[in-house]
């Protein structure tokens, strides 16, 4: 079977000559749509061609929103190489439309490639969806491990970085590139290809979880990335389809649009989902060797005192919710910083100190009434025994101690 792909936005006309006597000889041309002359028309041809334009019109003039309150753009150099917050809503329509669905989705991605035009602020029809979704794409339903989707995120990353006007380094464009919902990406751009993600959690209804590599997870997308398009080839195996993704995200925003929160729309680059750092991947390492140390040392601390312990526990919590967390800007001091803090939490656990102070007294001798006055006691008696019994209890309170410091000194 020859495919023929004629290149984009009707630039070629694709020709094949096929020799049905040796199919090996058949041969396949581009021509340029410049080159195309037509030499007579063909009533025939130019009415069914009318009808359907016409008819295709009539379809695109319904009207989806009155009034969109944002303006959602489909820059190249957005949605092929950052979040943006297009693809954030049509993922989100994906997840929306999946809960209807029996196979109800952990996550949903699209290719930034299948996103081709803005919706622009105030009325939007059918047909502006459709230029938004143009390739009749339908929503798909599949099954994959944890080790899947860690793949899946891996190869979408796995461009040429550039460096942007403001000299950070970041991914290159590339229409593989991954727009999400239902989970949360942090990619590191100074890794190499197939290295790059740093962490990925999957959304559930109490919070963010970590991905589970042996795990199985429900992924909501398209038929053309299920089938292996733009390379996704760790995809695949049986599904479940829906709806065309344009009729999905048109009866999603249809049907919500005084609940949708605009704002988080509004910016022309978002960066909750797709988190997009450059630090240095040793100091990346060493802050969560650094965590590991801490919780480590705090899981041994049932002898330390509890502001010391306390004082450990606030900083894995910080570290833990900068570096695991949502955060939007990774800084090489920030990383630094949250080391020493670490380190100097681990240092600074104190053991718990036994000795219990005692206000200093006067001896006093006992008095005993059953012993004259100017007599000793006998042996054995209790005014022996209690003395001497004190004594023996504070030599082997102070050795305790002092065996204590040692260690703790060691």
């Amino acid at each position: 079977v020859i495919y023929v792909q004629t290149g984009q936005y009707l630039d070629r006309v694709g020709r094949v000559d096929v020799d049905l006597t040796d199919f090996s000889a058949t041969v396949t041309s581009l021509i340029a749509i410049g080159d195309v002359t037509l030499a007579t028309d063909d009533e025939t041809i130019l009415v069914a061609e009318e009808e359907a334009k016409t008819e295709f019109e009539d379809m695109g003039a319904e009207v989806i929103i009155e009034n969109l309150p944002v303006h959602l753009s489909s820059d190249r150099d957005v949605v092929r190489r950052k979040e943006a917050p297009l693809g954030n809503l049509i993922t989100d329509a994906m997840m929306d439309y999946g809960k209807t669905l029996d196979q109800q989705p952990h996550l949903a991605v699209i290719n930034g490639g299948g996103i081709r035009a803005d919706l622009l602020q105030g009325e939007v029809t059918l047909g502006d969806i459709i230029a938004v979704l143009p390739f009749g794409n339908m929503s798909s339903s599949i099954e994959a491990t944890g080790a899947q989707i860690l793949e899946m995120f891996e190869f979408s990353s796995d461009t040429n970085t550039e460096t942007d006007n403001d000299g950070n380094v970041v991914l290159g464009q590339g229409g593989k590139f991954l727009h999400i919902s239902g989970a949360r990406v942090v990619y590191n751009a100074l890794r190499e290809p197939g290295d790059r993600i740093e962490s990925i959690e999957i959304e559930y209804d109490d919070g963010f979880r970590p991905l589970d590599l042996d795990a199985t997870y429900v992924l909501a997308t398209n038929d053309f990335l299920v089938a292996g398009g733009d390379g996704f080839e760790m995809l695949g195996g049986s599904r479940i389809e829906g709806e065309s993704l344009e009729t999905v995200f048109s009866n999603y925003l249809r049907n919500n649009l005084d609940t949708i929160d605009w704002d988080q729309y509004a910016p022309e680059v978002a960066n909750t989902r797709v988190l997009q750092i450059a630090v240095e991947p040793e100091l990346m390492d060493a802050l969560g060797l650094a965590i590991e140390d801490a919780v480590d040392a705090l899981d041994a601390a049932d002898d330390y005192t509890e502001a010391s312990v306390l004082a450990l526990e606030n900083a894995i919590e910080a570290a833990e919710a900068y570096l695991y967390g949502a955060a939007s800007d990774y800084t090489e001091s920030d990383h630094t910083s949250h080391i020493s803090a670490l380190r100097a939490a681990i240092d600074g656990l104190e053991l718990v100190d036994e000795e219990t102070p005692v206000d200093p007294v006067d001896p006093v001798d006992p008095v005993d009434p059953t012993v004259p006055e100017g007599e000793l006691p006998a042996t054995g008696h209790v005014g022996m025994f209690m003395p001497g019994m004190s004594m023996i209890g504070l030599g082997a309170l102070l050795t305790a101690i002092s065996k204590r410091k040692e260690q703790s000194n060691k």
